[in-house]
């Protein structure tokens, strides 16, 4: 039950996201945007885990699980997302990455030797379905115009480093490194690769539309700046994995279907109206998560080791 409300905060989070993410783009490139993001998401990681900041010592004995989380999860789900943005659109995203639960399930029981059983699959299945209808505004024959693309591909990709991510932060949490210093270590990670994406910009002249006057950006821009990075990315990830760490990483994949739910209740709180698939694909995909929650399903696990 803990994990679950650990999970859920997250979710509503990053389903708000999607409207900080576009208040911040509004003014900022996308790669000042993620780097705004995530040196805040920095900053309020190190708060929260003040007290018992990672040492030398831990960094020594993790940096591999570390690189892999966050140099290679958070970052090639970052790069290949904004990259398929840019070609495709929003309603083929979110139905690929409404796949994420199904990928992690599958990576979970290839790199975690987890046992996937039927209420997973049919908790999954019928989560997706609520997605479908939401995505799709309960118009489920609208399936049949979507066109796949290269960016299509790219969101594929995205999705897919996502998944590797929810299965490298059980596989590599131990304890010799805390949850809150191992999201810690993994955004910083991420931060320092955009560090040296613009860096790399303002080195070959590409640089124009980086950091200019920053001094005059606006009040709205800090507020969804502070909004995704304090919330959507940095307590967002230290909910996301305490839960993983309680009930692993192929029950924790369902609840990312709460995410478009989430993003669209967002914009019935800012005065558009409810429509009735809404409710039907919110119940539906409250559905889901129960079937893959009712019981004590025990997953065999193999001895994870630090290498």
């Amino acid at each position: 039950m803990k994990a679950s409300i650990f999970f859920i905060i997250t979710t509503i989070f990053w389903g708000l996201n999607y409207h900080w993410g576009k208040a911040v783009v509004a003014e900022v490139s996308p790669y000042e945007g993620a780097f705004w993001r995530y040196i805040i998401a920095v900053v309020v990681l190190s708060l929260l885990t003040i007290a018992n900041l990672p040492t030398t010592q831990t960094l020594k004995k993790n940096w591999k699980g570390i690189l892999k989380i966050g140099g290679l999860g958070l970052v090639g789900f970052n790069f290949f997302f904004f990259k398929g943005m840019e070609v495709t659109t929003p309603v083929n995203a979110a139905l690929i990455v409404g796949l994420n639960p199904a990928l992690t399930l599958i990576l979970s029981s290839v790199i975690l030797k987890t046992t996937v059983s039927v209420k997973q699959i049919i908790g999954i299945l019928v989560a997706l379905l609520g997605v479908l209808y939401l995505l799709f505004e309960g118009n489920i024959s609208a399936l049949l115009s979507l066109e796949f693309k290269l960016g299509d591909g790219l969101i594929l990709l995205a999705c897919f480093f996502f998944a590797l991510h929810h299965v490298w932060v059980k596989k590599y949490s131990n304890p010799s490194i805390s949850n809150p210093q191992l999201s810690l270590l993994a955004a910083l990670a991420c931060l320092l690769f955009f560090i040296g994406l613009i860096g790399g910009q303002f080195l070959f002249g590409n640089a124009n539309d980086l950091f200019v006057n920053v001094a005059s950006y606006s009040s709205t821009f800090w507020i969804n700046a502070l909004g995704i990075g304090a919330l959507g990315t940095g307590v967002a990830y230290w909910f996301w994995y305490q839960g993983i760490d309680i009930a692993g990483a192929d029950k924790a994949a369902v609840f990312v279907n709460i995410v478009p739910l989430s993003a669209a209740i967002a914009y019935v709180i800012k005065g558009s109206q409810l429509e009735s698939f809404h409710i039907v694909s919110g119940l539906i995909i409250i559905g889901g998560i129960l079937v893959m929650q009712v019981g004590n399903t025990k997953l065999s696990k193999s001895k994870i080791e630090m290498n």
